[in-house]
């Protein structure tokens, strides 16, 4: 019997099939009941910034996303969150772990909220 040849590698993703995905994963996300925010490190290293938040976060904060776009997550924090949460949250930006906390989240013109983010 001869062996079988093994299958070819897939193809590398190319910049139109991973334009796609985004458009699929902010198509999800954006249909989304849950509040989403994405924040990454700024380019400076200092700081996190918002650079997308969902309708639902929208709703939830009453902030739009231009007016959070760009700024510090700790634009949203009510109050002193302490230590441990901002380690936390530091340590899952730059991979070494992961995070999952509970924050109180600023509303633009209601009381603060408890959000979960991960």
């Amino acid at each position: 019997p001869r062996p079988m040849a093994a299958p070819p590698p897939p193809p590398a993703p190319d910049s139109s099939t991973t334009l796609g995905l985004l458009r699929i994963l902010e198509s999800a996300w954006s249909a989304s009941e849950e509040g989403i925010m994405i924040a990454a490190p700024r380019a400076s290293g200092t700081g996190v910034q918002i650079v997308y938040t969902n309708p639902a976060f929208e709703r939830l904060t009453g902030y739009s996303s231009a007016e959070l776009a760009g700024q510090s997550t700790s634009h949203l924090f009510e109050a002193d969150l302490g230590p441990e949460v901002p380690t936390a949250v530091r340590a899952a930006l730059r991979g070494r772990t992961s995070a999952r906390v509970e924050v109180p989240v600023q509303r633009k013109d209601q009381p603060p909220v408890w959000t979960e983010w991960q």
